[in-house]
């Protein structure tokens, strides 16, 4: 966190299907079951902001949900192949990805280059890294900001795709059509009919 100057936060992942209920990322000391190594991970919104995990958290949103969904596609893929969390961060090294290395390659296996996200030389105590920071994806104008809490120890930062949106129109759509359908076809009328008459016995 400290090494971001720009926006302080330290994780990111990717929600990956339509209702929002599950999410992908690579996250470490984090197992799930004893022997459990750190690798990339499915999990619930509400795990990803756990107050014991986080203390504040955002999401943003891919304008374009297309492409947002072939990215989050491409994240689980990462997720069913077991790939393993990578200590040495990286960028090179597609067999072991860490949290936003794994969001880079969802977009950019998905058509999106985002040749503008770079890595940044951090040197700490023990080591140095030239690694992507989540800033990176905070601070892109591709992504727009859709919320944000301070209720949510590490700093974490959400993409979110509109997918979930436009799923629910549709159903809604479909709904309507279905039920129009319905009474056209005199299905309906004829159920109403049956029910009057079995209350009239």
């Amino acid at each position: 966190v400290m090494a971001d100057t720009d926006k302080g936060y330290s994780h990111i992942g990717m929600v990956v299907d339509s209702a929002g209920k599950a999410m992908i990322d690579a996250v470490p000391y984090e197992p799930d079951f004893k022997g459990d190594y750190d690798r990339v991970k499915l999990e619930t919104p509400q795990r990803f902001f756990l107050s014991d995990r986080a203390i504040v958290g955002e999401v943003q949103r891919l304008e374009d949900w297309r492409l947002a969904k072939r990215a989050s596609l491409k994240a689980l893929a990462y997720y069913k192949r077991h790939t393993a969390f990578d200590h040495d961060y990286n960028t090179n090294d597609s067999t072991k990805v860490y949290c936003t290395e794994l969001v880079l390659r969802a977009y950019r296996e998905a058509g999106l280059p985002l040749r503008d996200v770079r890595t940044r030389h951090i040197t700490l105590p023990t080591a140095t890294y030239d690694c992507i920071l989540p800033s990176a994806f905070q601070q892109h104008t591709l992504f727009k900001q859709v919320r944000r809490s301070d209720r949510a120890t590490c700093v974490v930062l959400m993409l979110e795709t509109e997918e979930r949106l436009w799923r629910r129109v549709f159903k809604i759509k479909k709904i309507l059509c279905a039920v129009l359908s319905q009474i056209a076809s005199g299905e309906a009328c004829a159920h109403d009919k049956r029910t009057k008459r079995e209350k009239e016995r």
